[in-house]
């Protein structure tokens, strides 16, 4: 689990950072549209119109799947979906920390309820 886990957490370090330069990269180039090659802003608003559309349908997609392992995690799912919407890829990587966390943390109580009947178990030597 750990490995699936990491292998998910780099790739969406990779896909945040990507996204990041393509943002800053798309922001210069419709700059360059309307200012060097005088196209018109309505012009560049019609070609950001699919870049908006690909964007919003990963964000549902995101949520749609947030939502799925909600469900099965028995997790609030409309929460989750609303969240992958809104935040896109930060939202699973929440999950997934807020998961691995549980996960740590019940590791701790049954370590310490192991060590608690150990205890109790051993007679107390005078």
């Amino acid at each position: 689990m750990i490995k699936q886990i990491e292998k998910l957490a780099v790739l969406a370090i990779v896909l945040y950072f990507a996204s990041a330069v393509f943002q800053i990269i798309g922001k210069d180039f419709f700059a360059e549209l309307v200012n060097v090659q005088k196209w018109s802003p309505s012009s560049v608003f019609l070609l950001t119109i699919p870049i908006t559309a690909v964007t919003f349908a990963v964000q549902l997609c995101i949520a749609i799947w947030l939502y799925i392992l909600a469900v099965r995690e028995k997790e609030s799912p409309w929460i989750w979906a609303l969240l992958g919407l809104v935040f896109g890829l930060l939202a699973p990587i929440l999950f997934y920390v807020i998961k691995v966390y549980d996960k740590l943390n019940q590791g701790q109580k049954t370590s310490e309820q192991v060590n608690a009947a150990d205890r109790q178990a051993t007679p107390a030597s005078r």
